[in-house]
Order: structure tokens, then sequence, then C-alpha cells
């Protein structure tokens, strides 16, 4: 039998068949439920429409560091036509953190606390962010290296990076 695509960003049904799992609300998400392994994971906006963006973000503070930014910028960056608003990984050859202490990281962060979880900052300055789900894939090989692909496969169909993804 063979693997399901590395991933498919059109919807939530195409995400679950390319095997990520959980669809949890990211602010509120209990990590006890998520594996300790490397692997994947995206951050989603079930909302319908185009978002309305603060003028700050709820994101912690890191290091002194505002993690806001213009919103002219986010306005910029949105994609309409894919749920998917930011692809993360855990775990790889220059991390040893797993899936749960990642989106551990990233929930803190979100919910205000200065965590060291700078990518995909831009996703703590929608206003519908308590609505956001995070789903997560364990890795099937480098962790590292299915990200980077995910994320060129997303640019490739969507002509840019996931709206809060910043590089690969």
């Amino acid at each position: 039998m063979e693997p399901p695509p590395l991933a498919d960003f059109s919807s939530i049904d195409a995400m679950r068949g390319a095997g990520f799992e959980g669809f949890a609300p990211l602010v509120t998400l209990d990590t006890s439920t998520v594996p300790q392994l490397p692997g994947m994971y995206v951050v989603v906006r079930t909302a319908l429409g185009a978002p309305r963006f603060l003028d700050a973000s709820v994101g912690g503070w890191f290091k002194g560091k505002n993690p806001s930014v213009p919103v002219a910028r986010l306005e910029s960056r949105w994609l309409t036509t894919t749920p998917v608003v930011y692809i993360g990984k855990a775990g790889g050859s220059t991390s040893a953190a797993h899936l749960a202490g990642r989106l551990m990281q990233y929930r803190r962060f979100c919910n205000g606390e200065p965590v060291g979880h700078w990518g995909g900052r831009f996703i703590c300055q929608l206003a519908d962010l308590p609505d956001l789900l995070v789903a997560w894939r364990p890795s099937r090989g480098k962790a590292a290296s299915e990200d980077t692909a995910a994320i060129d496969e997303f640019k490739v169909q969507y002509g840019q990076f996931p709206f809060a993804n910043l590089r690969r």
C-alpha cells in the first residue's frame, strides 16, 4: 500500500486523508493528547471569509521583542483559497523538541507568555485566534525535510508560503 501524499492543504478533510490528526483548538490544546515524536503540524482557520486582524499581537514578548506587525503586512500575505495559516515542524537534525513540546510552546506563546516560538507569530494577530485548530502528523522520515517539502508543495499550489510562514 502506498503512503498518503506528503500534503494536501485544500481542506481539513484532505489533510485528514494525508494523515494529519488532532484538529484541536490551538489556544486550549491539551498537549497530553499529542505524540512525543518528531513530525509536522498545521494551524488551520475554520472561519470563512476575510479575517479581522488585531492592531497588536496577543503573542508573548520574547526577549523584549514585540511580536506585532503592521496590519497592512498581514493583509498582504492573506490567502483566501486554503484553511492553512501555518506549517511547522517538531524535532529533526537541529532540534530535540517533539510534537507535544513544540505545540505546548506555540500554545503558550499564543496565550501571551514570553516563549521562544517566534515562527508563526502572525496568527496571534488574528481576531479569531481562539477558533484556530492545530493538527499534527508524526514524521515518516526526517521532520525537517518533510516540513520543507510540504511548504514547497504549498508554494507551488498557492503561489506563496502559508500566511504565517515567513520562510520554509
